[in-house]
């Protein structure tokens, strides 16, 4: 079971050393212009803690630029989404098999020990789904089921034939998993717990359980290799009653704490059902509930992303999360009923999963595709894994909104990202800054994600100089605060980052060594000319 990390109040005693060495340390500041952390100083865990003076201490995360909460000041620039890019040939899976209606919601991982990438994803038949309840009980005709497929390159799929779940007439499926009566909403993931081998591989989804005191329930299974599944008999449930919509288990490791992302209770929402917006689905929104481990225990659902009614006339139809450096990023998948339920897919940012940022004033960060192609009518909140400079995403499509009565024409698709590149900064010609918070130097390096070009055959624009990103170090030179450059460290001195680099180190006349800074805490002020800032990490080795 992983508790809560609790942090102990230090002795009275221990307080009053602790203030002292840090108004001693400042007395420095003011004497010789140097910020070495004193022993037994305190970080800012929260904006609270930075507010009256602790240094944030990030380790060798990077930064994340979709909100101002690492970010002190900033100037000249402004935010932009990332360019996730569909790829030519989708879609890459098609609903091409007898027993699918429509496929959707793809969990992917890739597997290093075997590599492959393994796909599970949301099955579907419309046949089964509207029978009568007596014959809906017959296994080897299941409404909602797991499929299961395989990739070498992660673009092109194959969908193995297995003895696991007959399917009327065909003996040999690629369905893992039906659950009592269905296996509907899944998510699957890899264990961070790697020390048992039958537990590699976790999935929840939801069943509609026999036992009328639990019914619509959240279970969790288990499997040594992704095909071949065992129900949690201690943990499932481990939500009952639960509404429909995509439900999502997070561990978050800075705190310990288990998070699960999902709808909310049909009627914990501000809605009524009466009036103008008795037509209006309650459910369209999401919600946080949280435990100490993975099992039952959850707490209440809390509401936590609604749709702005100013600006976002659409609903959260569903949304998948990840981590991202320093943040989660979330996936939306936002439909509008007033258009018959087209839906695409945008971006909110959080520090801590329970207060988020959305963008409604930036674009699609996944948008539909033209009217009569694959993805004209839905394109849902994507699986995102990370493969060398890239971050793939594979998202379910459909030709129309999901208002419209139709004939199934689902597929599977992919697109890629820059890696790290969801939400970053940017400026023009002109140019502009951005400033850091106060920061603890924790590696031997700055590296730099970012992306401005500067080349030979290239005119400058207007007279300004083409793309480049430059940097310097500051800190604290006196008792007022003010901020001064860090000799051997200072914009003068900075060498331009032009074209494209994912991690690339900043340098100082070619130099890139922080080791005399180490454990010290610093500002980073980054000047931003015509090019886009994704993020900052300090980091070690090579």
């Amino acid at each position: 079971m992983i508790k809560p990390r609790i942090r102990k109040s230090k002795p009275r005693y221990l307080a009053i050393l602790s203030g002292l060495s840090i108004l001693a340390a400042l007395v420095g500041i003011a004497r010789t212009g140097k910020t070495e952390m004193p022993v037994g100083a305190q970080v800012a865990h929260t904006r609270e803690e930075y507010v009256v003076g602790k240094p944030f201490d990030l380790g060798n995360q990077w930064i994340f630029l979709a909100d101002d909460d690492f970010v002190e000041d900033k100037i000249g620039v402004i935010r932009v989404m990332g360019n996730a890019t569909k790829i030519t040939i989708n879609p890459i899976m098609a609903a091409d098999l007898p027993w699918e209606d429509y496929i959707s919601a793809p969990s992917v991982i890739y597997d290093d020990k075997a590599e492959i990438y393994h796909m599970w994803y949301q099955g579907f038949n419309s046949t089964a789904y509207h029978a009568k309840p007596a014959d809906r009980n017959v296994k080897h005709w299941y409404r909602y089921w797991t499929g299961y497929a395989t990739s070498r390159d992660g673009v092109h799929w194959e969908k193995p034939r297995l003895d696991l779940f007959p399917y009327l007439n065909f003996a040999k499926t690629n369905i893992v998993n039906v659950g009592d009566e269905e296996s509907e909403a899944h998510y699957v993931w890899l264990n961070d717990d790697q020390s048992n081998p039958a537990r590699r591989f976790l999935m929840t989804y939801g069943d509609k359980l026999k036992d009328p005191n639990s019914g619509q329930s959240l279970m969790l299974a288990y499997s040594a290799d992704g095909i071949h599944w065992h129900i949690d008999q201690e943990a499932s449930p481990l939500i009952t009653h639960i509404p429909d919509g995509s439900f999502q288990a997070f561990l978050d490791k800075e705190s310990g704490r288990w998070l699960m992302f999902r709808r909310p209770d049909q009627f914990s929402a501000a809605l009524i059902s009466e009036g103008p917006y008795a037509a209006v689905n309650t459910k369209r929104r999401y919600s946080v509930s949280t435990n100490d481990h993975l099992g039952p225990g959850w707490t209440s659902p809390r509401i936590v992303i609604v749709p702005d009614e100013e600006v976002e006339v659409r609903n959260i139809d569903h949304m998948r999360v990840r981590r991202v450096g320093t943040h989660y990023i979330a996936m939306l998948g936002m439909m509008d009923d007033s258009q018959k339920g087209l839906q695409d897919v945008h971006l909110a940012a959080s520090r801590d999963g329970l207060t988020w940022t959305k963008f409604p004033y930036l674009p699609a960060f996944l948008p539909r595709g033209d009217k009569g192609s694959y993805d004209a009518g839905q394109v849902f909140p994507p699986s995102s894994v990370d493969q060398g400079e890239y971050t793939f995403l594979y998202y379910g499509t459909d030709v129309v909104g999901q208002r419209v009565q139709q004939g199934y024409a689902s597929s599977i698709a992919m697109a890629r990202l820059r890696r790290g590149r969801w939400i970053g900064l940017q400026s023009d010609t002109k140019g502009g800054y951005m400033l850091t918070r106060e920061l603890v130097v924790s590696g031997g390096r700055l590296e730099v994600n970012f992306q401005g070009v500067i080349a030979t055959y290239m005119e400058p624009i207007e007279g300004s100089p083409l793309g480049y990103v430059r940097l310097e170090l500051l800190r604290r030179s006196d008792s007022l605060g003010r901020l001064k450059p860090i000799p051997g460290f200072t914009m003068a001195e900075s060498d331009s980052l032009v074209g494209d680099g994912l991690s690339t180190a900043a340098t100082w006349k070619g130099k890139s060594d922080l080791t005399s800074l180490r454990g010290s805490s610093v500002f980073i002020r980054v000047h931003i000319v015509n090019s886009q800032l994704w993020g900052l990490r300090f980091a070690d080795g090579q």
